[in-house]
């Protein structure tokens, strides 16, 4: 079938290691098109705890290879990272890992929603790629079906966490006075409007949002009845609030050691490549690494319907191989 995956994950590297391989769009773009010279077609998983690459092409060894030698050239990586953080899988395995993926079962936070709509962008982006795959465009397709149906048929996704909200969790039990705080959210993504939306769920009453985008933080603020001010003024004011969420793709780090952080009890750093220096260390510096301990709980709570879950996936395996079998006759015919 000539399918790849390789993974990158909070299962297998903390956010400094997977920030090292972690591609921006551009270096996508330039990975895409050398495997394209190769008859590689390529597509990509890139969220705050997990990096992915998924292929399709002549061989699955020749992918391998192809993929290993040019991270290894882009990043300057020893082949001895890949044999201890990376996950790999061929063929089949990674019609089953994707559909793990889609369905939440291989998330940090078991059945949560915001893989869904990842996977979804991810496939999107790839479906407007020039050298695009009958079999993977089926890969995609058949996973996100599967991860919707497991949200239908079982109780996966109820009361999901996402990794916002599980910070901010972090935040409310670790501080009493949590309410009194003045928290600035910085971008305005999916991440930080899903802090936006719970922070203001909570009736939380000194909430700032910024972002690159001075008109769409306006606009959330107008709507959420909180402040906003000009992205350009966020060194100078950012130490004027106690609790700070980043939340910003940016390929390099916002905050960095000359920034002044005194009045800052605690920096929240959701983004990928990270927003916060690395340099920076220490109680006041919350990463996703941070939060893996608190998502045992969402394993034991969800164990039941992770046992449903298997077996829809097992059943979507089935209708995948089916498929694929008809395909091959096709083709021989």
């Amino acid at each position: 079938m000539g399918l790849y995956f390789l993974a990158v994950t909070h299962h297998t590297a903390s956010s400094r290691e997977l920030e090292s391989v972690y591609l921006d769009v551009a270096e996508r773009e330039i990975m895409r098109s050398q495997l394209h010279s190769l008859g590689i077609s390529v597509a990509f998983i890139a969220t705050c705890n997990r990096f992915e690459i998924i292929a399709n092409g002549p061989d699955s060894n020749l992918i391998h290879h192809a993929i290993i030698r040019l991270m290894t050239q882009m990043r300057s990586i020893p082949a001895s990272f890949w044999a201890h953080h990376a996950h790999t899988g061929r063929d089949h395995e990674v019609v089953s890992h994707l559909f793990h993926v889609a369905c939440g079962m291989a998330s940090m936070i078991i059945g949560e929603d915001d893989i869904l709509a990842q996977v979804k962008q991810s496939y999107v982006a790839y479906a407007d790629t020039p050298d695009t795959h009958s079999v993977l465009h089926k890969v995609f397709q058949s996973a996100i079906a599967v991860g919707k149906r497991a949200r239908h048929e079982t109780a996966i996704s109820k009361g999901s966490y996402s990794v916002s909200s599980l910070a901010i969790d972090w935040v409310r039990k670790d501080d009493l006075e949590w309410f009194n705080r003045s928290v600035l959210i910085v971008g305005a993504g999916v991440m930080g409007i899903r802090t936006l939306k719970k922070y203001h769920a909570l009736g939380h009453p000194r909430l700032t949002l910024v972002n690159r985008t001075d008109a769409k933080a306006d606009r959330l603020a107008q709507a959420y009845g909180v402040s906003s001010f000009p992205y350009e003024m966020l060194r100078s004011r950012l130490h004027e609030y106690e609790v700070v969420f980043f939340a910003l793709a940016s390929p390099k780090p916002i905050v960095t050691p000359d920034w002044d952080t005194r009045g800052v009890r605690l920096m929240i750093d959701m983004g990928m490549p990270r927003n916060i220096d690395p340099s920076i260390e220490g109680p006041k510096v919350m990463t996703v690494d941070h939060l893996k301990t608190a998502t045992e709980a969402t394993v034991a709570k969800r164990r039941d319907e992770m046992v449903k879950v298997t077996v829809i996936i097992e059943e979507e395996l089935g209708r995948f191989e089916d498929w694929q079998h008809h395909r091959e006759v096709a083709m021989r015919a």
